[in-house]
């Protein structure tokens, strides 16, 4: 029986801007805990803001490098109550923070805020999304549909190589067979000139499984991993980080 050969690690995108600074992920992934909220009535502003604050300080327990937050329904989530909750997370733990939304208003409003990172998930062609990210010296993560061509407009928009990255679409994927796809095709991805990531589903019960699916995107060029299970993620990705550090020597 012959063994196909595993290929050795992808060299990923150097590096990524995060805020005021540049992170250097040659060996190194950021692991960003997954804050998600809804809001529990109309305008439920403060038990969002505690739902979320309470998730953010078990992801900083666990070693998080950064915080995605996730409203539940995003386009029912406001400015305001979006704004408030980068605006508490950012004050209590200092952390970078990337919003997931459609919206230019509620962007706008967590840029204000804080926020350092915008989260394209559709991977929308609005000229204004991408403005604002730039104008706030910011990050922009586009969803799967986007391609070369539009990151090549993005650039001239005034966004470098490090504020584009390009998110695999795992957590997105309607199918196992849609998720083996994605996973497949990572290698590829991850020479598309700019930081890849990878976001996890909702936990299920398979946590050897969970692992694995970071352990490959990581070793074939991922370097964020977007998890709700942040300690897990950093075993993973710090036992790689090191074994990346002779390799990419």
């Amino acid at each position: 029986m012959s063994v196909s050969p595993v290929a050795a690690p992808v060299r990923p995108h150097p590096s990524v801007r995060l805020g005021d600074h540049t992170v250097d992920i040659t060996t190194r992934t950021l692991v960003a805990g997954i804050v998600e909220f809804d809001l529990d009535g109309a305008g439920d502003g403060d038990g969002a803001r505690a739902r979320a604050l309470c998730r953010a300080d078990a992801h900083v327990g666990a070693g998080a490098d950064l915080f995605d937050l996730a409203p539940c329904g995003a386009d029912s989530a406001t400015a305001d109550v979006v704004g408030a909750i980068v605006e508490v997370l950012h004050a209590r733990f200092g952390l970078p923070i990337s919003v997931r939304t459609r919206r230019t208003d509620v962007l706008d409003a967590a840029f204000g805020a804080g926020a350092v990172i915008g989260h394209d998930v559709n991977g929308t062609a609005d000229p204004a999304y991408f403005e604002l990210v730039a104008a706030h010296g910011a990050t922009l993560i586009l969803g799967p549909s986007a391609s070369t061509s539009r990151c090549a407009a993005l650039a001239q928009a005034r966004l470098g190589a490090d504020q584009i990255v390009i998110d695999a679409g795992l957590d997105t994927a309607p199918s196992d067979a849609a998720r083996s796809a994605v996973l497949r095709a990572i290698p590829s991805a991850a020479a598309c000139g700019h930081p890849l990531s990878l976001g996890l589903p909702a936990p299920g019960n398979d946590n050897d499984d969970e692992a694995a699916t970071i352990a490959w995107a990581v070793l074939y060029g991922a370097r964020i991993v977007r998890v709700h299970d942040v300690a897990r993620a950093q075993r993973v990705c710090r036992t790689l980080g090191a074994i990346f550090e002779e390799t990419f020597a």
